[in-house]
């Protein structure tokens, strides 16, 4: 798994033959961040941007990460949530949750920030994630 070896760099350019190698590329390079991060930290925060990233996150509920990543490190931010519920089917937490979240270990270990759609609240709601951190 991840613990072997160095991360990989971020200034490196990778070409992939297909979404498939890409994708579990990925996963690897997150597992390894995970590790890495839980080791040096005791934790793991990632910010997601949505859309095709998530479907390419998959495979981190898949073996052999499902089994090694600490989930229970996991903190998962959305960078650029749209505001609707969380439910909506635009929503990149519902896409998220669906995507790989909810399944294997994730779904009750991996604490999960959203934003509500409502405008008002929205700063006081990520003061009040970024503190329960």
């Amino acid at each position: 798994m991840a613990a072997s070896g160095d991360v990989k760099s971020i200034n490196e350019l990778r070409i992939f033959e297909s979404l498939d190698d890409l994708a579990t590329d990925l996963a690897e390079y997150i597992a390894q961040l995970s590790e890495v991060s839980v080791r040096e930290r005791g934790f793991f925060t990632i910010a997601l941007t949505g859309g095709s990233l998530i479907s390419l996150m998959g495979k981190l509920s898949e073996a052999p990460y499902n089994k090694t990543v600490d989930w229970t490190k996991w903190y998962v931010f959305w960078a650029d949530e749209r505001a609707v519920a969380k439910n909506h089917v635009d929503s990149n937490y519902k896409l998220t949750k669906d995507g790989f979240l909810s399944k294997g270990k994730a779904a009750t270990t991996s604490p999960s920030f959203s934003l509500s759609c409502s405008m008002a609240s929205e700063r006081s709601e990520m003061e009040g994630c970024m503190h329960a951190l």
